[in-house]
């Protein structure tokens, strides 16, 4: 199941950033910016948030799938905000499609139980670079799809860039734009607004959560070790001796395996270290290691 809702969230953030971004799924509530005063300026609002949720949802899909119970948390709020937001701008089947995923994450969150993998803060830099790229690519191909709005026509690359980007901070670029009933500038303005809020806010919540170091072994660890390879030698046990592994030990302390993570994958360095009738037990402390973080 982890794996069909995982898959199941990427098909609702590929729904949710199309239905915010292209015009025939747009303008629902238009009719009652006639009667109520601001009715247009909560539509592109709601727009824009779907647009943002949308990507949150597919950044968040991967780790939902290896059963991580932070993401199913971010998930589970993106999807009810994403039920409310549909609800506002009236889209029938992305409301649906959003509601079947919320009953799903509802249904099996006793699937998602696995604790957050070793990581260090460089990830919230990778997660910024990787929201300024996406954030980029929507807000041109947004200028681009809709060119026939901007007065002169397409700009050109590097005009739409800079209008892009100066758009995520909240001020207004070099680019003006056709009036009419629905102004595509200030629609324009809330996305760029609301991705440029998402690039700033991920990776500072990303920075500042509780982490845990880079795999490293301790100097108690290492002598430990060492002492089990004096009373049970092993041609390969300098291998475990590398300061890039974490160390886990049986119950009576006299086996240990060294491993690594990585993607999701918990490598044991060859076989356990110690005395041959404690492995049982270090192994045993291995696999519940692994399946405490739902590490392959």
């Amino acid at each position: 199941m982890p794996r069909l809702i995982g898959s199941f969230v990427y098909l609702a953030a590929v729904i949710n950033v199309v239905s915010g971004l292209v015009r025939p799924f747009r303008g629902r509530l238009r009719w009652l910016s006639e009667m109520i005063p601001g009715a247009a300026a909560i539509d592109d609002a709601a727009a824009a948030a779907i647009v943002v949720s949308g990507i949150l949802l597919a950044l968040l899909a991967h780790a939902l799938r290896r059963r991580k119970y932070r993401a199913w948390r971010a998930v589970l709020v993106l999807t009810v905000a994403s039920v409310a937001l549909h609800t506002v701008r009236l889209h029938v089947v992305p409301l649906l499609l959003s509601v079947g995923l919320l009953y799903l994450l509802l249904r099996y969150r006793k699937e998602f139980y696995a604790e957050g993998d070793p990581t260090t803060r460089w990830r919230a830099l990778w997660w910024g670079l990787g929201l300024l790229v996406a954030s980029t690519v929507i807000g041109v191909g947004m200028i681009s799809l809709y060119d026939r709005r901007v007065i002169g026509g397409w700009p050109g690359l590097w005009p739409a860039l800079q209008h892009v980007w100066l758009g995520m901070t909240g001020i207004n670029g070099d680019l003006t734009f056709k009036g009419g009933e629905h102004r595509f500038d200030d629609f324009l303005s809330a996305v760029l607004l609301g991705l440029g809020l998402m690039t700033l806010l991920v990776p500072i919540g990303l920075a500042l959560r509780a982490t845990r170091p880079r795999p490293e072994l301790s100097d108690a660890d290492d002598a430990r070790l060492r002492d089990l390879l004096e009373r049970s030698p092993d041609s390969l046990g300098y291998f475990n001796l590398r300061r890039d592994k974490s160390i886990v030990w049986s119950e009576s302390g006299k086996a240990a395996i060294a491993y690594r993570v990585l993607d999701g994958v918990m490598l044991a360095s060859g076989d356990p270290v110690g005395d041959p009738e404690a492995w049982p037990g270090a192994i045993s402390r291995f696999l519940e290691e692994a399946d405490r973080h739902a590490w392959t």
